[in-house]
């Protein structure tokens, strides 16, 4: 008997088995293509997911910034010197952006509603046709401007909105981002690092 006409047999006898069988294994397909490209969870701030594709983009640009800050500082004497940052730093530092963004997104959200996504494009709208910008962008951070806007002005324009309105209610953004990270949820999905009540730390 030919492996075929074996395989045959055993489809005939088992057929849901081995329907299970191959959905299984087009799980397993799907889900480490899913997480070869990033999409799997890094951390979680009060049930949103930090994805680590978006962890892994950050960390890069982030490298490509602080390298070229540190290329032009050692051109101008003047310059205030840049800190020596490890990896393991660089790491860190994008962790803690990342799930400040997250509070800040969550935070906006409530206190601006439907709202947000309009106030946020009107607020960027004048730096769409920036050239100078654009430009700006790829030879600081490496980023393409779609990149740029979405990684950079987009959080950064939620954050501006957020402070505002915490304003209006007597509110500093540096006393709101103290207390919100003291009393956030995070969940750290990597034995490198850990949540220490206040801020991510490695171990």
């Amino acid at each position: 008997m030919t492996l075929w006409n074996r395989f045959q047999h055993s489809y005939k006898k088992s057929p849901r088995l081995w329907a299970s069988g191959l959905f299984l294994l087009a799980l397993l397909i799907v889900a480490g293509a899913l997480a070869y490209l990033g999409f799997y969870p890094i951390a979680f701030v009060n049930g949103s997911v930090i994805w680590a594709r978006t962890y892994q983009e950050n960390y890069r640009y982030a490298g490509i910034y602080y390298q070229n800050l540190r290329r032009a500082a050692a051109t101008q004497t003047t310059t205030v010197p840049i800190a020596d940052l490890s990896s393991k730093d660089l790491e860190v530092a994008v962790l803690n952006a990342l799930v400040t963004r997250a509070l800040v997104d969550q935070a906006a959200g409530r206190e601006i509603g439907s709202d947000l996504d309009q106030m946020v494009n009107e607020k960027l709208a004048n730096y769409e046709n920036d050239q100078q910008l654009q430009m700006g962008a790829q030879t600081l951070y490496g980023m393409p401007y779609p990149d740029f806007r979405s990684e950079i002005l987009v959080p950064q324009a939620r954050a501006d909105l957020l402070s505002a309105r915490l304003y209006l209610r007597g509110v500093s953004m540096d006393n709101w981002l103290s207390d919100s990270l003291s009393k956030a949820k995070v969940t750290i999905l990597s034995s490198d690092f850990h949540w220490d009540g206040a801020k991510v730390v490695a171990n």
